[in-house]
């Protein structure tokens, strides 16, 4: 190959370094032997003589401190990319290779490039919540970076570090938000850094999560869960108008069907149901699990009650056993209509609660909870639990549990010497 690239200074210009030694630009010098010219690339990068001269011909025995071994490995992969680009380009010329060159390099390096391109994935397979929560994330750096005066589509992923994500997090505690949407936020972002070091983009040093480094919140763990006697009340209560009626049944329906969530309950079909059970593959673990398993969750008189009051008429196999949703919706209607009738259970149920001193926060996450807290008090264990939410690991099934009663605590003392 006649067209060679290196990694030179720029001793032509230098740059102020607070009275210490002179700062020159580094460059990617790319050299033709049959045109027997050379063209230098600006790369942002600046570097003392001798710390270049630490990097790229070290004494013997000589150690990089840190900060050179990180600009070294930065410097190695603009070089080794700028190779690649040749070695793509059928007839080299410098203004096609800087074309190729700084587009390339600047699409697989800049965040939002990775986002929209995941984001695109998901809808195209119609994982729309999981592509909202990505749009979510995307939206909060937009904000935290606009409030520093930059954009985000000049945002890099060498520029996320431990201490810009503390900015961020202090950013977001500023504006009111919890540790848990941090979290929220923060993992889709943790998930594309992991995504553009196995394709190489970045070097694995770059990653700025885990320990010693940036830890992503997790938060305190509300607990969202009705005591027995509150359930009680809430069961026997008195609607007041249809929509309140309704609202109940489903809530009911949710915990009586091991706490199932609305969208699945929603997207259930004729052919999940059989004779003394349904079975189903969860919604979002299909998102992320590509071995998800059949979740079976057995009937009991009130669910039936329930299915057979509100079942749509003479459905088939392949339709959808309530009238929430129609065969024919996208992805994106789909989102939207469970969205919808998750806030109209949401509303009614919450009216109910507070017509009966119940606690006003009720909403259909509670439902899923109390029915985890109810089974573990009634001496159901962690692991039954686990299978029956449909989670993959204890430490999410412990999150829904809201602790035991003491009543279930005193039972416990008193048996202590049952033997």
């Amino acid at each position: 190959m006649s067209t060679h690239v290196s990694i030179v200074i720029d001793k032509r210009r230098s740059k102020k370094n607070n009275d210490r030694k002179p700062l020159f630009p580094v460059r990617l010098r790319v050299y033709d032997s049959v045109l027997k010219k050379d063209k230098r690339f600006k790369l942002d990068i600046d570097l003392t003589e001798e710390d270049y001269q630490r990097i790229f011909y070290p004494k013997e025995n000589e150690r990089l401190s840190r900060d050179l071994k990180e600009i070294k490995i930065k410097l190695n992969k603009y070089e080794s990319d700028a190779e690649d680009v040749l070695r793509e380009l059928e007839t080299f010329t410098f203004d096609s290779f800087e074309r190729k060159y700084f587009r390339d390099r600047n699409a697989v390096q800049n965040i939002i490039t990775h986002y929209n391109e995941k984001i695109s994935r998901l809808k195209s397979a119609g994982k729309i919540g999981t592509a909202d929560s990505y749009s979510c994330s995307l939206n909060s750096l937009k904000k935290f970076v606009e409030s520093r005066s930059k954009k985000i589509e000049a945002l890099r992923f060498v520029e996320i570090n431990k201490e810009w994500l503390e900015n961020y997090e202090s950013y977001m505690l500023k504006e009111g938000k919890s540790k848990t949407t941090i979290g929220i936020y923060l993992r889709p972002l943790s998930h594309l850094f992991n995504a553009a070091i196995e394709l190489k983009n970045i070097s694995r040093d770059y990653y700025p999560f885990g320990k010693n480094k940036y830890v992503i919140p997790r938060g305190g763990s509300t607990k969202k869960a009705l005591n027995q006697s509150q359930l009680n009340i809430l069961f026997h209560s008195e609607p007041q108008i249809p929509q309140q009626e309704k609202a109940k049944d489903f809530w009911f329906l949710s915990y009586a069907l091991n706490g199932m969530n609305i969208h699945d309950i929603a997207i259930l079909k004729f052919k999940n149901l059989h004779h003394d059970r349904i079975e189903f593959i969860r919604e979002k673990p299909k998102d992320t699990n590509r071995g998800s398993k059949t979740i079976t969750t057995f009937l009991n008189d009130y669910s039936n009650h329930v299915i057979k009051k509100y079942h749509r008429k003479n459905g088939k196999e392949d339709d959808y056993v309530f009238n929430i949703l129609e065969k024919e919706m996208t992805p994106e209607q789909i989102k939207s209509k469970v969205k919808i009738f998750t806030r109209f259970i949401n509303q009614h149920v919450k009216n109910l609660a507070e017509q009966n001193n119940l606690p006003s926060e009720i909403s259909t996450y509670w439902a899923r909870h109390t029915f985890a807290t109810m089974s573990v008090n009634k001496g159901a264990s962690l692991e039954f639990m686990s299978e029956a939410l449909g989670h993959s690991d204890l430490k999410t099934t412990q999150t829904y549990f809201a602790g035991f009663t003491n009543e279930t605590k005193k039972q416990f003392a008193q048996s202590l010497f049952d033997f």
